[in-house]
């Protein structure tokens, strides 16, 4: 028998299947706008795309199944995993490709466009990091700890959960007073209940959490704390560092409850309140365009907050000195997170990416303290050359006077710092001294 008509039956075939993929011919349709779908309607490739046998990121059958600036016919529509902020799949040829890169002029389904026949993929698991991320963030609330939460609409397209901790490097903090978290930069979610509060940003549905921990007294309480203070000397008032004695109520080993959460509607309401007593952690969040998310916070512990003397005639709180950031988050275009933090050199922050299928924690940022700050000067001016040791745990850092720095992501996961929009810190603190190779030490 002669081979001839089974060549003539092939090449027949190839020539309907590859008809999906070349550019269009003059009697097929150009989509420029909605429409219903046809079968001869085409439609423009915006990305180079590749085909895969079943609507999911993975495997991968055919590298650049459709190229950028083809026009290609859509046979049918299914959904299957998420790609790129859409779980629309459009069926090309023999495979599938990810809807999102297809200019349909629709989000979804094409109007009229049939189903791709056979079951849909189940989704891919969460990865084991993904849902320790999600319990850290969204589970329950340590004891002791108090949290609000937010749908603030801020999204993109990745699948995964930021979250972004601030923690005290030293075992000691607060004058010796106040136990720290006592440990370096970490990725694992966890790692949390080590840190003094902690942001957490589902990135796919713009849910937010924001936590504050409790503060633990030490159990090897000093006789007295340190502070900074107000002195006179010829009744001419001026800074110096002064002991205070502690209130009788402080018992060591206790862990005493985080203040409340205040929530600000306006962020002109989210400020420091340096030398004053407060009684609630002040908040602001909210998404700015499409998909970035901006966090204003200023933070006190629950201790030496409310720890008010008499000095120099007046009444301050030597203790009171609030923590205050103003951060914004944002995914970039190429992947990634643009992450700028605008406020103290103290403490420590970090944020990390857990993507709900990965299986290892992406570093984010990092910007670590100065150990500068853990010391101060006996006197305030050309000649104070005696260093004493003020606060174990850098917490001078706290106060606007001694540092205030922009800080924004490296390519390495650290961060760069400077004095941008500030005057503050101009004397005590240089910004190089936190600028932070990503993964380096926490001071």
């Amino acid at each position: 028998m002669s081979p001839r008509p089974r060549s003539i039956g092939l090449a027949i075939a190839g020539a309907v299947l590859a008809s999906s993929l070349v550019p269009a011919a003059a009697s097929a349709d150009r989509v420029t706008s909605p429409r219903p779908w046809k079968a001869t309607n085409t439609y423009l490739v915006r990305q180079s795309l590749d085909g895969r046998t079943s609507p999911k990121l993975e495997p991968r059958a055919k590298v650049d199944h459709v190229r950028a600036g083809q026009w290609v016919r859509i046979s049918c529509q299914t959904t299957g995993e998420n790609a790129y902020g859409s779980t629309v799949w459009d069926k090309v040829g023999a495979y599938y490709v990810p809807d999102h890169y297809i200019r349909t002029f629709t989000t979804g389904f094409i109007k009229g466009a049939p189903r791709c026949k056979g079951p849909a993929p189940q989704p891919r698991p969460n990865s084991a990091l993904y849902d320790q991320a999600a319990a850290a963030g969204f589970g329950g609330l340590p004891g002791g700890s108090t949290r609000i939460s937010a749908s603030t609409g801020a999204r993109n397209r990745d699948d995964g959960i930021v979250i972004l901790r601030w923690f005290i490097p030293n075992h000691d903090a607060g004058g010796r007073l106040l136990v720290g978290d006592g440990r370096g930069f970490s990725g694992a979610p966890d790692d949390v209940h080590r840190s003094r509060a902690y942001l957490a940003w589902n990135t796919k549905t713009g849910a937010v959490t924001f936590t504050v921990t409790p503060t633990t007294v030490s159990t090897a309480l000093p006789r007295s704390l340190k502070g900074p203070g107000i002195c006179t000397k010829f009744k001419i008032p001026y800074p110096c560092v002064k002991d205070y004695p502690l209130p009788p109520r402080i018992r060591g080993g206790e862990h005493i409850p985080a203040l409340p959460i205040s929530v600000k509607s306006s962020f002109g309401d989210v400020h420091s309140t340096d030398w004053q007593a407060r009684h609630t952690n002040n908040v602001a969040v909210r998404r700015e365009g499409s998909g970035r998310l901006h966090v204003k916070a200023s933070l006190v512990n629950s201790v030496t907050n409310d720890f008010v003397v008499t000095a120099a005639g007046r009444r301050i709180a030597p203790g009171a000195w609030s923590v205050d950031y103003d951060v914004t988050l944002e995914r970039r275009p190429a992947g990634g997170y643009a992450i700028r933090a605008i406020g103290n050199g103290y403490p420590a922050i970090e944020a990390y990416y857990y993507g709900r299928t990965n299986t290892v924690a992406h570093r984010r940022f990092q910007r670590k303290i100065d150990p500068a700050m853990r010391r101060t000067w006996r006197k305030v001016g050309p000649l104070s050359l005696n260093p004493l040791v003020l606060d174990p745990g850098g917490g001078v850092g706290a106060l606007n006077e001694f540092s205030w720095f922009t800080c924004t992501d490296r390519s390495d996961g650290g961060s760069f710092c400077d004095k941008r929009g500030s005057s503050k810190g101009q004397w005590f603190a240089k910004a190089g001294d936190y600028t932070t190779t990503g993964g380096g030490p926490a001071e």
